[in-house]
């Protein structure tokens, strides 16, 4: 007679120790890296000084605090920001910060690191907005997912309401569609709509796959347009709407 024997089969999960801890929102990669070499953090009972890679199976703890395995997916948070806000998550004294608001009536833990909302203070910000537009900022916990995000190459579009004053050229704009270069910066195609009119000003339903060099004020001063407002109003399939101020 013929025993047979079932095996179960597990995939195991490889992380680096300090990734671990950052997706877990304790703390930063660079501040898990600068605890690990004072000896506070450990891997199954030992310390650790080096940034290892580690299965999920690995039992991790951070200055005594018990890290999980990560999430298989990145979480990714919305807020939006309003005017006079700057887009940090640090706080600043002569200034209302994206962090404060978000932090705003909520009890911070200093276990978890997180505030409110459940975002941690070292979120990664995915594309920042300057202190005078206002709108969707979306932030996430893992680094590497918002470096995917804000690559060129993911083809990831951008909405934006611009308000402008000055005369529109007769095209409106539709020349824009198929590619501008600005002072040697390419914009790549920039889709834009009038949405409605008045005898001071236009807003614009603008559409593009943002970069770290767009500068909307530069984009449409080529078009001889006065840009006095913007509002980010999506960020691929994911829409202001949706959100409260903070």
């Amino acid at each position: 007679m013929c025993a047979a024997q079932t095996l179960q089969c597990r995939r195991s999960f490889f992380e680096h120790v300090t990734r671990r801890i950052a997706l877990s929102g304790l703390a930063s990669r660079g501040k898990a890296l600068q605890a690990m070499r004072e000896g506070e953090v450990t891997v199954n009972g030992q310390v650790v000084n080096a940034d290892l890679e580690v299965p999920d199976s690995s039992l991790v703890f951070f200055r005594g605090y018990s890290v999980p395995p990560p999430p298989t997916r990145p979480t990714l948070w919305g807020a939006r920001k309003p005017r006079g806000v700057l887009c940090t998550l640090d706080a600043k004294e002569d200034i209302s910060t994206l962090g404060t608001l978000l932090r705003k009536g909520e009890v911070y833990d200093d276990k978890t690191q997180m505030g409110g909302f459940g975002v941690p203070h070292h979120a990664y910000m995915v594309r920042r907005l300057p202190v005078t537009a206002e709108g969707i900022v979306m932030l996430t916990n893992d680094p590497e997912f918002r470096d995917r995000l804000t690559d060129p190459l993911s083809r990831i579009q951008t909405m934006l309401h611009v308000k402008v004053h000055g005369l529109l050229p007769a095209d409106n704009l539709r020349s824009m569609w198929h590619g501008v270069t600005v002072r040697g910066v390419y914009y790549g195609p920039v889709w834009v709509e009038l949405m409605r009119r008045s005898w001071s000003h236009s807003w614009l339903r603008v559409r593009l796959v943002e970069t770290g060099e767009t500068d909307l004020r530069e984009l449409f001063r080529t078009q001889k347009l006065e840009v006095k407002r913007i509002r980010r109003y999506a960020f691929g399939p994911y829409r202001m709407t949706d959100l409260t101020e903070g």
